[in-house]
């Protein structure tokens, strides 16, 4: 996967907000960039097959460097989709974090990772496909991004910067042209 800078969105921001910080632009598109990954689960992967036992679980989902887990989409067990199961429906089951067998279903363990129910009770193998957005430390974002989403993205960015008030470049008429583009 091919990552593109930040920087590459410069041109298509700062001749809007003349007199804004290039970090300050920056901070802009990657909080463009993660509301749109968040809104739209557009940043899909597969991620990598790992072999599990009930010992390794929770299983922290592995992100690519860059990367924040936004939501697991599918989970696969031996070549096996299963279902999604939330923790109220699984707190309705007796004792359901001891009980052994095929995982029929995984659930969120936490912000980062999945359990299975029930526990497996042979090693298994977990495949997931996620959606991921940029982490506040990302340095730029896929590709794809960047070539389908660009004039999105720079709205969005133009947006946030122009609705701050009290600088040079706020405008926040131009602000709410920017955020309905975006």
């Amino acid at each position: 996967m091919a990552n593109v800078p930040f920087d590459e969105f410069l041109s298509d921001v700062l001749p809007n907000v003349p007199g804004v910080p290039t970090p300050m632009a920056i901070s802009a598109l990657r909080g463009a960039c993660i509301e749109f990954c968040t809104d739209t689960l557009y940043w899909q992967e597969s991620l990598d097959a790992e072999l599990v036992s009930a010992e390794d679980l929770p299983l922290q989902v592995a992100v690519p460097s860059g990367a924040v887990l936004q939501q697991v989409l599918t989970c696969r067990v031996d070549g096996r989709r299963v279902g999604v199961v939330t923790h109220d429906v699984l707190d309705g089951v007796t004792d359901w974090d001891t009980q052994r067998g095929a995982p029929s279903a995984f659930y969120m363990a936490d912000m980062y990772s999945i359990g299975l129910y029930p526990l497996p009770d042979a090693p298994v193998t977990v495949k997931t496909r996620a959606a991921l957005r940029p982490s506040q430390a990302s340095s730029g974002v896929p590709d794809a991004l960047y070539q389908f989403w660009l004039d999105v993205i720079a709205a969005g960015a133009k947006a946030r910067l122009m609705e701050m008030p009290n600088v040079g470049w706020s405008n926040p008429k131009l602000a709410e042209h920017f955020a309905a583009q975006f």
